[in-house]
């Protein structure tokens, strides 16, 4: 099957889980069959001593999709019959999807199949949460291992593995959460920040850029497959890297936390039909109205969440320094400006849920406003705004951070001489605009 062939076969499968989602005719006949299409089920007693290898059901293309077409069906049906009988078999995939054996396969446009598949999977599983409130334990703790197990197998030590498997079933991961529009609680926050440990762990981070470097750099023809695979993700902008897991940990943090806030306010349904940046537009226009009693567990991944946001900003600001004056280009493995930009975004949300603010997040804001960027890229500027913006708003004691934008707006800088949009037609001098204008309009009320 070639790869236009496969893109219409996905298509249809898309289509009949659309279809039978939304019919009321359909029968358990219509949904067997679909079942069907899929691998078989597994279970430890099958797996036995081949429990941590990944080669007891070969993941093929077609296969991929079935398994992303019941999860679609699954995710978007209202019949609780249907979900009952098939929540499972797609938990029962999620468990064991680390060990799945996938086809070496580089003819993916986007994502590679077990990012494809793993973003499908927990995409749709989210979905069942949010519609079906009695489910939402269950899958959620299942969800979270899952995130544990990548984790291990992280350090497994299997080059190939870890390259074209278990990094690309993060980066899906990570995708998933982003995305989701599922009413968080802050309790959700402290599980995925606990299951992220492990994956932030300086050694762990250090042993995975090396896997990767073995990958990338090697003649051998064992490790052919994983460059050519991290090849893939590198030509399309999104090369899989120890910092784009950093990445992909502080954007998933900093969604969760802010749809948390939201979710406080709002009942879930409205919550759950906002997309995040209609949730981060809510949040850099008005106060936020969070409840002051969260759990000494919920508090300490706040505070951890924090420290460790000001740390990747300082760590990647040294970083930044040294390679320009060094005179040398940004990898784009390393995801500078973009980590520099979230860290600020996820340390102002934490502030705000912890109630605290500290005058080295300020200082950091400030510094960041000033600094004209090397390279034509403001996405660091952009977030000082809002983190700034976000910081005035929600704490007297930072009412002064409306005179840092004033003063932004009327120093002389090449920054407002870049030919660079912050958004659509928008550029960072009318942002500042903007956003100066959020937080007088607050003041005045």
């Amino acid at each position: 099957m070639d790869s236009l062939e496969f893109d219409l076969h996905g298509l249809i499968l898309d289509q009949l889980a659309d279809i039978l989602s939304i019919d009321s005719d359909t029968t358990k006949e219509e949904i067997f069959r679909l079942t069907k299409r899929c691998p078989e089920l597994l279970n430890d007693e099958d797996i036995g001593e081949e429990k941590e290898k990944h080669s007891v059901i070969l993941m093929t293309k077609t296969l991929n999709q079935n398994i992303s077409a019941l999860a679609s069906f699954a995710a978007d049906t209202t019949c609780e019959t249907f979900v009952n009988e098939n929540l499972p078999i797609l938990l029962n995939y999620l468990r064991y999807l680390p060990i799945f054996s996938f086809e070496q396969d580089l003819t993916w446009r986007d994502f590679s199949l077990p990012d494809q598949l793993s973003e499908k999977l927990i995409s749709g599983l989210l979905k069942i949460a949010a519609k079906f409130n009695q489910k939402r334990d269950k899958i959620f703790k299942d969800i979270c291992a899952f995130l544990g197990k990548l984790a291990n197998q992280l350090r497994c030590g299997n080059v190939e593995y870890i390259c074209t498997v278990i990094l690309p079933l993060l980066n899906g991961f990570f995708r998933a959460f982003q995305s989701s529009h599922l009413p968080w609680h802050c309790n959700d926050f402290e599980s995925v920040a606990h299951q992220t440990q492990p994956l932030v762990n300086n050694d762990c981070l250090q042993e995975v850029g090396q896997i990767i470097e073995i990958a990338s750099q090697s003649l051998e023809p064992q490790h052919y497959y994983a460059k050519k695979f991290l090849s893939r993700y590198q030509s399309r902008g999104s090369p899989l890297s120890n910092n784009g897991i950093i990445l992909g940990i502080t954007t998933m943090m900093r969604n969760m936390l802010a749809r948390a806030i939201i979710a406080s306010n709002h009942n879930d349904d409205s919550v759950t039909l906002m997309t995040f940046e209609e949730i981060w537009d809510v949040l850099v226009k008005s106060k936020a109205n969070i409840p002051i009693s969260v759990t000494d567990y919920v508090r300490k991944a706040l505070r951890k969440t924090y420290v460790m946001s000001l740390q990747y900003f300082s760590e990647l600001t040294k970083l930044l320094d040294s390679l320009v004056a060094q005179g040398n280009d940004l990898p784009p493995s390393l995801y500078v400006s973009e980590i520099m930009a979230t860290s600020l975004d996820l340390a102002a949300i934490a502030s705000i849920y912890l109630h605290e603010v500290d005058d080295e997040l300020i200082s950091k804001l400030t510094a960041s406003l000033f600094n004209v960027p090397q390279t034509p890229d403001v996405k660091v500027q952009k977030s000082a705004l809002d983190a700034t913006t976000l910081l005035a708003l929600n704490f007297p004691e930072a009412i002064n951070m409306i005179q840092t934008i004033r003063k932004f707006l009327i120093t002389p800088s090449t920054i407002f001489e870049l030919a660079v949009m912050v958004e659509k037609n928008i550029s960072i001098l009318d942002y500042a605009i903007i956003r100066l204008a959020y937080c007088l309009k607050v003041l005045l009320l």
